[in-house]
């Protein structure tokens, strides 16, 4: 893909690496590798697919208002600084399913297992 449109061509070459997982609740997962907590969830394929775009989309932006470090993808650099940090999907509310993929997601962030009393420590 000729680099035209620069961001457009980003967003699209990222989507192109999206993971989905089919959950025990019968929504949606999804995630981009190496983009370190782009994750969204749905109720179809279709629109977990669609909740993924906007999320990395926000995810681009956030990470170039505050300078976080983004991969570079076919020779495209949108760097100014380094810092991974995750977006929430826009979901009001998750299923336990979608919790366990999200924790799953911060614990590759963090490069450690979240424990029960990680979780505990958090309310205190």
């Amino acid at each position: 893909m000729a680099t035209q449109f620069i961001l457009t061509d980003y967003i699209h070459d990222l989507m192109a690496q999206a993971e989905y997982d089919a959950l025990e609740d019968g929504t949606f997962g999804g995630r981009i590798p190496g983009c370190k907590g782009v994750v969204a969830f749905a109720n179809s394929l279709c629109a977990c697919e669609a909740e993924l775009h906007a999320t990395l989309e926000d995810w681009i932006f956030v990470g170039i208002k505050l300078g976080h470090k983004l991969p570079v993808v076919k020779g495209i650099d949108l760097n100014s600084a380094s810092q991974t940090r995750m977006a929430i999907p826009s979901n009001s509310e998750y299923s336990v399913p979608q919790l366990r993929f999200m924790i799953r997601e911060v614990e590759a962030i963090l490069e450690s297992e979240i424990t029960a009393s990680d979780w505990y420590a958090l309310s205190q």
